[in-house]
This record gives C-alpha cells, structure tokens and sequence, in this order.
C-alpha cells in the first residue's frame, strides 16, 4: 500500500476534454459513460495535488478523424471546466490513444526524476 506520495510521483491527466461528453461518438445512439461523476473525483484529486505541490502533467488529444469530437477546430478540443491546466502544468499533444507514443512525456518524467505514476481519465479501453 502507497501510504504517501512524494516528489517522486507525477498525476498524469488524460484526455479531460469536454469531447468526452459527446457519448454518440464513443458508443453509438446508445453511447452511455461507465463513470458518471468521474469529473467530481478527478477534480478533488487534482486540488489534493496542487496543495501538495505535486507534479501535474496533461495529455490532450487532438485527432485526425473528421468526425472526433476531439480534433482541435471542435469545441470538444477543450479542457472540462475544473479540470484545465494551471500555468506552468505542461500539456502534452498527442494524435494516438497513449499519451506515451509520439509525445515526450516519458522523457518529461523521467529527466523530473519521476518514478511513480498516478493516470487519471474516463475511457480505460482507449486512453487510460
């Protein structure tokens, strides 16, 4: 059991964009989130962080896909409202589902001496 979490550990937050909320796109006319409320946590988790001065880092995606609701000329693009990054958090871009692929968060963590991760997000079969 982790009982602390220290300078060594990073929150990373995935893909928290309002795309998120177009439940057609994900599920089809009977798309349906799994994690209602999800949002209420992600944030008490957030604020928990920030006070503690912990590393907060984001993934945003920004698809290629005509009809995604996260391509970055759709109002999906953006961050949900409480969840945006603060100045000096870093936002990774990324076009593929990892946030480690063809992004230099790795890297980011490693050279900030990170050596535990906390993801937080909404879809653990695609981004998470």
């Amino acid at each position: 059991m982790i009982r602390r979490f220290g300078s060594e550990t990073a929150l990373v937050l995935i893909d928290v964009q309002r795309g998120v909320d177009e439940l057609t796109h994900w599920g089809g006319q009977s798309g349906r989130r799994n994690n209602p409320g999800v949002e209420g946590r992600i944030a008490l988790l957030l604020t928990a962080w920030r006070e503690h001065g912990l590393t907060v880092l984001f993934t945003r995606h920004d698809s290629r896909e005509a009809a995604s609701p996260l391509r970055s000329d759709h109002v999906g693009y953006g961050f949900k409202a409480g969840l945006e990054p603060l100045a000096g958090e870093t936002v990774f871009g990324k076009r593929v589902n990892s946030g480690y692929v063809g992004t230099k968060l790795e890297v980011a963590l490693r050279d900030s001496g990170i050596r535990r991760v906390v993801h937080v997000g909404f879809f653990t079969n695609m981004c998470v």
